[in-house]
């Protein structure tokens, strides 16, 4: 293989790579597998954002309502501290194909341990707040 190929070859794999759009949002993962770098679920982003307080809700929901049905003994945290703990700074938007993959995430799991264990990772847009909290 020629150098220039090699080259050419290497950009185009970079490119393939970057993790970030045009509108400065965080797309972690991209991918609706779990990542083999954290372990964590990456659902794949839709570039609609929503407010802190609508993600908040929806994946507090979720999540309490899974515990509920499993009959799990966790203690979930009130919004919007159930995504501050994770998340910074406070009232930035969410891209909502990311919350609902995570809603949907939470639905699928089956059992207390893997609720407990469960990692769902949001694509936020820094820049955005205080709009978040609007």
């Amino acid at each position: 293989m020629s150098r220039t190929a090699l080259t050419s070859l290497t950009a185009g794999l970079l490119m393939l790579t970057a993790c970030a759009s045009d509108d400065g949002s965080t797309l972690d993962g991209g991918s609706s597998s779990s990542s083999g770098d954290d372990g964590k679920y990456h659902p794949v982003p839709n570039g609609e954002h929503t407010s802190e307080t609508a993600a908040c809700a929806a994946l507090q929901e979720a999540y309490r309502d899974k515990a509920m049905l499993l009959g799990c003994t966790n203690t979930v945290r009130t919004c919007p501290g159930f995504l501050r703990v994770q998340y910074s700074p406070d009232c930035m938007e969410y891209d909502l194909g990311t919350v609902q993959g995570c809603v949907d995430y939470y639905q699928s799991i089956h059992d207390c341990a893997d609720l407990d264990a469960s990692g769902c990772v949001l694509v936020t847009y820094p820049g955005t707040e205080p709009a978040g909290c609007l």
